[in-house]
Parts: structure tokens; sequence; C-alpha cells
């Protein structure tokens, strides 16, 4: 160990762990700290002790700075570094005041692992310790890990094969990352002759996840349509059949058995069919099976079956748990396939251009968040940037469009990547499978594309269905932002650090061309005056978004005074007579004026090029087709911002949203169609042969004419749509309680919210079992987290709360670890929450989950109805509030073993008569509780039975 950290002047460091309350670096506290020292090749724990309260807390943080002066630290993440720097600040009583501490140079160890293991995914160190190898028999403390696995990361790189660390070194040139110092050390230590003595195995990195399973030339041949005899079906379900082989301890479920065959007459009929099933009743099997052996049996035909899910966990639980199993299982072969949208997978031919030449495609403080990638991509397989977990390509969006694959970019005919197109390849694939598996934004985008991805299909399987329609409107409606015109100013034109752009490329190539000087000098300026109309578009674009944001807030503010209906709303809805577009209207003449500018600019650049000899100039075709590419972005870009600023389709709704921040001006547009419904009916359900609706809530006090009407299958002929439901086999008669605590106040009462604290308060610490609380505001929940926080600390019970300590999958997975924890969620955690056995075993809804009434969709919505005749609070804010009320309570019970109380604090819904549509719509009855001891006396006593 000492000599390689010799070779990048580490010979003394320390490693340090820390355990704290929070995530909150001003509000939270420490209350662990481990110290390791690493010197002369030897590791010794110097300091581990725990900080009880603040006193013993400055004791501790005085000992040890004390311990470890200005020598070089490790700590795990950027979030720990960032605890220890307020933790000092706040010591001293002057958080603007630099502590001792601030001079040491701090090394991340979470941002180290994930740039050079970029495909492991982890959110502690005891997740992250699972990968490394400590000395036999030694459970080393967590400050002697931080150091180990330090070490063993450095191996990694050490690893690295020299053209792979060359061109790290090349992406950090001008970066100030103290990896560049590891880096250089390396190449250092290389060059120099010197042989690396390695001292612990290689770091494994997981086996990558597939995105094909199974044969293309599985299943059966034949020249006419065969029906699935149910026989097949119910055989496969029996205690004899291929379930009963494949899965331990197999149960047979008579409603999943009911469903699946229900579900594959669907199929032989060629019929649309509604499945309502209950949590537990194993839907996804239900679905597959039939729809596997549909496409199977018939795929001479082209019987292909695409499933379509909402969320992340349901995709990867179909083809990395089901469709294996079942691949296991059924007689017969198959292909699976799992794809997703074009701008998921990297471009080899952007990579290419990157690593070629980064100076004219990223600017410098973007190449550092490229290294995991660098780092990645000779490992993946199928060039889906999801596996490199490192990346984060969500929170890196301007870095990841300069690489995602784009449909117009793609000139596979002749591209010199082709081969090495993920792109193609996974289609190809997909062209082969009995079964593709997509998510709704993909279906959705397809369709918009005229079904340029998935192709013709005739089979299709909706699951998490009840999410359809609102996806379905994002992707038939528009949106524009100033980002939109970010981003494809920056791909023609940028200047930062230095200059990028396809206009920087074109000029680079200039002059390597062979063309004339003076043919080089006038293209040159043509270049010139692209650059020039580029910036001034940009220019006109800040300038229209600021005076929007500064109308739209002299508005609001005027609003706010006058109408209490939409005081503080983000989301404004307007018209083509709005005030606001009226009052900028000269801005967006201005910005539209500057846009065309620039279009004539790129049209006389690729019209230049036209003209060239073919051996003007290395690469000018590809040069062109990219001045033509943007060109169309630009069109279509200014199409998008013709049709919201008019605002005018009165089968649309249009409204704008506040910027999130301060000071800021990301005001967005948007505008979707009201009538999804016809759209869905005309352009998908009447060209399939065969559509499965799956979802545990499709019906609303037992009846399925809403989501019907919703979604266009009430237009259908009736015997072309089938009806099920199956009951969840979940015994909730004595797995679960209802309880309505009716002494609260009404939901409208300024003391709502504290009282709900309170009771949240006490029974969190007299049951200390884990709780997940749902709200419907963001504003309901911060207050009672405030009002929380301190007592459940003390008490040891960790406070988890939505947009505060983590993403949503790392809240989950804490949740699910600990044995009694609270979690805090809005909108999302209302479904798509899987967390069976003790960590939850209370669930609370705040309130009934209606949707805001002045939101600009609802209220459109609901505005359509009444001229319709009907009655909008019934027959859509009711309705849609059930459904979410529904996949709320679905949190509670996941398993046979399951037991939990639901806590309904939202008493209208015994007090008023819509409630009764909420009480029909849970499968056990509710108990009101008259007061706060009759409520805890029935939750002691549920809990008392074992």
């Amino acid at each position: 160990m000492k000599s390689l950290l010799s070779a990048i002047r580490l010979q003394h460091f320390y490693g340090i762990a820390l355990r704290r309350t929070g995530g909150d670096i001003w509000e939270d506290a420490i209350t662990h700290v481990a110290v390791a020292q690493f010197i002369d090749g030897k590791i010794t724990v110097v300091l581990d002790e725990a900080c009880a309260s603040d006193d013993t807390r400055e004791a501790v943080l005085r000992r040890l700075q004390d311990t470890i002066g200005d020598v070089p630290l490790v700590l795990f993440s950027s979030a720990d570094i960032d605890f220890l720097h307020a933790s000092f600040h706040a010591m001293y009583d002057n958080k603007d005041r630099a502590s001792p501490f601030l001079m040491n140079e701090c090394w991340d160890l979470q941002r180290l692992a994930s740039t050079l293991l970029p495909v492991i995914s982890f959110a502690t160190l005891e997740e992250l310790a699972v990968y490394f190898t400590f000395p036999e028999g030694e459970n080393p403390a967590s400050s002697e890990a931080v150091i180990l696995i330090f070490y063993q990361l450095i191996e990694s790189l050490a690893r690295m094969e020299p053209r792979i660390v060359s061109q790290a070194n090349r992406f950090l040139e001008h970066s100030k990352s103290p990896l560049k110092r590891i880096l250089r050390g390396l190449a250092d230590y290389i060059r120099d002759g010197k042989n690396i003595h390695f001292i612990f195995p290689e770091v494994q990195w997981p086996t990558p996840a597939p995105n094909v399973i199974g044969v293309a030339d599985g299943g059966f041949f034949s020249d006419t349509i065969h029906s699935v005899p149910d026989s097949d079906i119910r055989r496969f379900f029996s205690p004899q059949g291929g379930l009963s082989r494949s899965m331990e301890a197999y149960e047979e479920r008579a409603e999943q058995t009911r469903l699946t065959v229900a579900i594959n007459s669907a199929f032989n009929a060629s019929q649309h069919i509604l499945a309502e099933a209950g949590t537990g009743t194993g839907k996804s099997l239900a679905y597959l099976i039939p729809a596997i052996h549909w496409a199977s049996y018939n795929n001479a035909l082209g019987e292909q079956v695409v499933i379509s899910t909402h969320t992340k966990n349901l995709q990867d639980q179909l083809f990395y748990k089901d469709i294996p199993l079942l691949a296991r299982t059924l007689p017969f072969g198959f292909r699976a396939v799992l794809l997703k949208g074009r701008s998921n997978y990297i471009c080899m031919k952007k990579w290419t251009h990157i690593t070629a030449d980064a100076g004219s495609h990223v600017q410098p403080q973007e190449r550092e968040k490229l290294l995991p990638i660098l780092f990645w991509i000779h490992r993946t397989r199928t060039g889906d940037i999801s596996e490199c977990v490192g990346f984060q390509a969500e929170a890196n969006p301007g870095v990841w469009h300069k690489l995602a694959s784009e449909s117009a970019y793609c000139q596979a005919q002749r591209c010199s990547r082709s081969e090495d197109c993920f792109v193609r390849k996974i289609r190809e694939e997909a062209k082969q499978a009995h079964v593709v598996v997509v998510n709704h934004a993909l279906l959705f985008s397809d369709l918009v594309s005229d079904n340029a991805i998935l192709g013709d299909y005739h089979n299709l399987v909706l699951d998490e269905a009840h999410n359809v329609e609102k996806v379905a409107q994002n992707y038939l409606g528009a949106e524009f932002s100033l980002w939109a015109v970010r981003g494809l100013t920056s791909k023609l034109y940028e200047r930062d650090q230095t200059e990028t752009g396809v206009l920087i490329q074109l000029r680079q190539k200039l002059q390597k061309s062979r063309l004339s000087d003076a043919l080089q000098s006038a293209f040159l300026s043509q270049i010139q005056t692209g650059t020039d109309a580029c910036v001034q578009f940009w220019l006109a674009a800040q300038a229209l978004f600021q005076r929007l944001t500064t109308e739209a807030l002299r508005k609001t503010e005027f609003a706010m005074q006058g109408d209490k209906a939409v005081r503080g709303e983000r989301r404004v809805r307007y018209g083509p007579t709005d005030s606001l577009l009226l009052r900028v209207a000269d801005d967006v003449d201005l910005m539209h004026e500057k846009a065309v500018k620039l279009h004539q600019a790129l049209d006389v650049l690729s019209e230049t090029m036209r003209q060239w000899p073919t051996d003007a100039m290395d690469g000018a075709e590809e040069m062109r087709d990219l001045i033509i590419l943007r060109t169309d972005e630009l069109d279509a870009l200014l199409k998008t911002v013709d049709f919201l600023t008019e605002g005018a389709n009165k089968d649309y709704v249009y409204w704008y949203e506040m910027p999130p921040k301060e000071r800021s001006y990301d005001m967005r547009f948007y505008a979707v169609p009201l009538n999804i419904a016809d759209i869905l009916r005309n352009t998908l359900l009447e060209k399939l042969k065969t559509c499965v609706f799956s979802s545990a809530t499709l019906s609303v006090a037992g009846q399925f004419n809403y989501y019907k009407r919703r979604i266009g299958l009430d237009a259908m002929r009736s015997e072309k749509v089938q009806e099920f439901t199956a009951d969840s086999p979940f015994d909730y008669k004595n797995q679960s309680r209802i309880l309505v605590p009716t002494f609260l106040p009404e939901p409208q009462s300024p003391k709502y919210n504290d009282a709900c604290a309170e009771l949240l308060k006490r029974i969190t610490l007299e049951t200390r079992r884990g709780m997940l609380v749902l709200f419907t505001s963001y504003q309901m929940m911060n207050s009672c987290y405030y009002q929380l926080r301190d007592p459940l600390n003390a008490a040891g019970i960790p406070l988890l709360m939505q947009g505060r300590d983590a993403s949503r999958t790392q809240l989950t997975e804490h949740f699910r670890r600990e044995r009694v924890s609270v979690l805090f969620g809005t909108d999302s955690f209302w479904e798509g929450v899987d967390v069976p056995g003790s960590a939850l075993e209370i669930l609370v809804i705040t309130k009934l989950p209606f949707e805001v009434p002045s939101d600009p969709l609802v209220a459109a919505k609901m505005e359509r109805i009444d001229a319709q005749g009907g009655k909008s609070f019934f027959d859509y804010s009711v309705p849609e509030a059930v459904i979410k009320f529904r996949q709320g309570f679905g949190r509670l019970i996941r398993s046979r073993s399951d037991r939990g109380v639901a806590l309904v604090f939202d008493n209208r819904v015994v007090t008023k008569s819509y409630g009764s549509y909420f009480m029909r719509s849970l499968p056990v009855q509710a108990l009101r509780m008259p007061s706060e001891e009759v409520l805890m006396n029935n939750l002691t006593t549920f809990f008392s039975i074992t």
C-alpha cells in the first residue's frame, strides 16, 4: 500500500466515518465520529466516539480538529464533507467564518467509487463495502473501511488500460479534481518503469443486466391463427404444472387462474379486457402467460405482444424476475426484449467524436462528468445509460444530450459506427421478439411518431393502466421553456470557458479542407454569421423569459390581492387574449425574428456545402447533415412557440408554470388535449386486436364506467370490451384495520395540521411501528415534519421526508431497512411503494387525495363536464380521488404475512355524502374512533395479537 500511495503523494491521510440525524447540514447533528489514520503503510483507529449531546459533540469535534491538522481526509460522501464543514462552523458560532478544517484536502469516496466503478449502486458505506475485499477474519471499523475501500479504488484505477487512463487525463486537463493528481501520479509511476504490486484482488463488476432473453426461433410455426386452449393455461397453474416445479412453496391461487383464463380468452377472441385484480393476485404472471402463449402459438404470423408499464420498478420486475421464471418453466422457447426510448442509449458516433476532440464538443467543466462513462463504455453490452449509475443522466441533461442517440442524427446508412449502434441492435432484436417490454412514455412517443419505434403491432398489455390517460396527455401535448432554446443553441454554438458546438467543429474542419483560400475565407464569414445569429437568438430568448417572469409575477401579485383562489398558484391557465401574452408580444416577435435570421444563416451554410466538390473537406457530408438536423429542430421549436403563444385551440388547455426558485427565469409553457379518449380510441384502440388493461384500481364503487369514458372504451362496440375483477387473496379482515379518528378537526380548519402532527407524534412514540404517512401537499408535510423531527430524533426513530433526505428510491430503501422509522411522502409515494413486512405496519392518509380544483388542467376538464350537462365534482373529482385513495391504501398489505393499520385522518369519509364512494372502495369496513384514547386502545389491541 505504501509504495502505490507514495506515487500519488498520499503517504499520510485520515479516513473519517460519520453518523448523523438527517440530511440538513445546518439543522441536523452528528451522532458518531470514527477516525482512522493511514501513515507509513499502517492503519490505526485514532477516534471512535458517540455524540450524545451538544456538549459531547463539541468536545469530540475539537479533538477531531486537533487530530487531523492539515492532513488530507477521506470521507464517504460530499454530504459528509459538507456536514463536517457545517459542524465546525456551528462550533465557532459563525457560519461565514472559515475554520482550519477547510484547509484540508477532502476526498469523496462515494464520488470516486461512482466514477471508477460506475455500475454499482449504493447509498451507504455498508452497501459500498459489499463490493470490496477486507483482510481475512477481520471486520474493520467504519473508518478503517473507508481507507481500505479508498486504496482498492486506487488499485482499480492502476489496473485500467493505459489508453483509458490517458483519455481520463485528457478529460481532466482543465479540471481541479483531486482525481487528476492520482491519474498523473500513476502515469508517472508507470512511465518510470516501476511495476505495481497489487495487494487486493481485482474488484469484480456486477454482471450487467441483459435486455434480451430467450431465443428468436422459439414458438410454433403455422400459417393460420391458433387459439390457446384454456386447458393449457389451467394446467400450467395446477399443483402438477410448470409453476409448481419452478417456484418454492408454490400455492395455486384460484383468482389468479381465473384472471389468466379471462385474459387468454380475450386474446383468442380479439377483444379488449379491463382486468382489475387486487394486490397479491399475481397480475403480471396472469397476463404474461397468455401473452407469451399467444405470441408463440402464432409466431409465424407476427402476433407479437407489446407490454407497457408505468414505473421502472414494475418494468424491472417483469423483465428480470417474471420473464426469466417463465423462460425456465414454459415447455417452449420464446424471446423477450426490453426496449427503451432512443435517448436512453449512448451514440457511439458522438462518443467517438468527443473522445477524439473533447475541446470542440464539451466544456471543460463537463468533461469530468464524462469519466464514469469512460470507465463503463468498454464493458457495456446494451449502451443503456441507466446501467452507468455513476453518471446520473437525469442530473446532467445538458451533457447527456451531447451523447444520447438522436433519430435525425442517426444516419445509419453512412454512420461509421453503425455496427456498434446500440439502438439499431436492440430494435432489430425487438422485431424478432415474441414479447417486447416498454414503458408508457415510449408507447406514446411511438404513437406520436406514427409507430416509427415499435412498428406495427396488434396486441398490447397496459399494466398500471390507471396512469395511461395522464401519460398520454403529456406526450400528446406541447411544451416550451428557455431550456428548449438552450438545448438547441448549445448544440450549434456555445461560449463558456471555450467555444464548442457544430459551428466550431465546422470551423476547425475548414482549416484542414482542400478548398481555396478565397472559398475558405468566404465560408468562414458564413460560419461567423451563423455563430452571431445563434448568440442573438439565445439573447433574445433570455430577454423574453426575463420579461415573461417579471410580468407574470406582477400579474400574480395583482391577482393575489383581489382573488384568493389563485393565491400562490405556480400553474396559471391562459388563453389567446391573456394580458401576459399581449404585454410580451414584442419580445416574442423579436425572438422569432432572431430565429429566422439563424435559420437563414444555417440554410446558407448547408447550401454552400451542397455545392462543394465531394472531396472538398473530410466529413463534409456529415457536417451538412448536422446543420440540416439543427435547422429542422429550429423549425419544430418555432412551430411549438407559435402554437403555445396563440393559445387558441379550444380542444387544448394552456398554462404556464412559474419558476420553482426565486430570481429564476425558468418559466414553462404547456398545452395538452382535453379529450384524450377520442385520440386513444382512433389512433390506438381501434387498430388493436387485443388490449389488456391491468391494474388494481380501475373501478370506482365496483363500476368501470368512469375509466372507460376517460380512455375511450365507452364508444367501442360492447362485445369488443370485456370486464373482469379478481379479488385479492389477502385476508384483510384479519390482516388489517381501517380507523377514522373522527375527533380530529375538519381538514379546512386552521387547527387541522397541528392536530394531525400531535396525533402522529403520539402514535409513533407509543406504538414504535414502521409508518408511512401520505400527504396531499408539501405545505402540510413540511409543517408536520418540523413538529415531529426533534421528539422522534430524541426517541431514536428516523424521520424521512420526500424531497429532503434522498431520492425516492433511496428513501424507500432506507425505510425498508429500518425496523422502526417514519416516512413522509406526497404524490409519487401514493403508488409504486412496495414495503412488505414490519417496516410498514401503519399507513396514514392525512387527506382525501382530491386534485386541486384551480389547477389549469383540472379546471378545464371540470368546465367541459359541466358545459356538457354533467356534474364535474361527482363525474370527475370524486372518481379521480377514489382511484388514488385506493392506490394509497394498497401500500399497507403487500403479502399474506403482513399485518397493519390504515388511519384515515380526513373525517369527510364519514361525514360527507361522497365519503361512501371511498368507503366502498376499501376491502374492509372502516371503524370510527370517537376519541384519541379509543384510537390508541384499538392500536394496542391490534398489535398485541400475534
